[in-house]
């Protein structure tokens, strides 16, 4: 404690990195990589080196992405990451969800949360979402994206900021707080080990029922164990 050294350089183009560590003690990173597309990237610190980075979701939105992706570890080493997944859709809206991705065997394959294999990289897309995509509080449209188009604090790329840390609790359950930064409401997301997510909204609490108060678009959650 209080003494640091280096070790090793992750020779890798990314930002936003997020970080655990297993039972075994390998280090797993996931972050942002720039492209035309921009896409989630992983690798590993095992046997004192860096594994090549390997993509592992590529955005369905062109140009900038916030992934606000979060890498934990579970009880049993299974690795989930949550990540921002906005759509683009056909009227040219776009759509602010989130996804959930995990892999059993340390990070060398990766599935939807369903079980089904990705063949990496995948499109973001393709992988099954946290919420109901049909849900209109988490659309922009396109002329309003168009009105928020300049740089500043309120600037259209600000509403992919939507998630939390995320954690998993002794009995295997995942958490995570989804913001919507449209309605400056959020939820606590809770999925089983038996898989479906459930939401406890935060909004009245955290406001103290202010109807013109709202939730900021970033939040944390504490590494340690949920209690009530």
């Amino acid at each position: 404690p209080g003494r640091w050294e280096h070790v090793a350089i992750v020779d890798v183009e990314g930002t936003y990195p997020s970080v655990s560590a297993d039972s075994q003690g390998r280090i797993h990173l996931a972050f942002r990589t720039p492209g035309t597309k921009w896409s989630l990237d992983y690798c590993r610190f095992q046997d004192d080196h860096w594994t090549p980075s390997q993509p592992l979701v590529v955005a369905d939105k062109p140009g900038y992405i916030y992934w606000t992706n979060g890498l934990t570890v579970d009880t049993e080493d299974m690795l989930h990451i949550v990540l921002g997944n906005t759509r683009v859709k056909e009227n040219g809206s776009l759509f602010y969800g989130a996804s959930h991705i995990v892999s059993g065997d340390g990070g060398k394959t990766w599935s939807d949360e369903n079980g089904l294999a990705l063949r990496l990289p995948t499109s973001a897309s393709a992988i099954p979402l946290i919420t109901d995509e049909s849900c209109s509080h988490r659309v922009q449209s396109l002329s309003d994206q168009q009105e928020h188009s300049q740089p500043g604090p309120r600037n259209l790329n600000y509403q992919q900021i939507i998630l939390s840390n995320p954690v998993v609790d002794p009995g295997g359950v995942v958490h995570v707080v989804l913001h919507n930064g449209l309605t400056g409401t959020a939820d606590l997301m809770s999925r089983s080990a038996m898989g479906g997510w459930t939401a406890a909204s935060l909004t009245a609490a955290a406001t103290n029922g202010d109807p013109n108060s709202r939730m900021h678009v970033q939040s944390l959650f504490p590494s340690g164990i949920m209690r009530p």
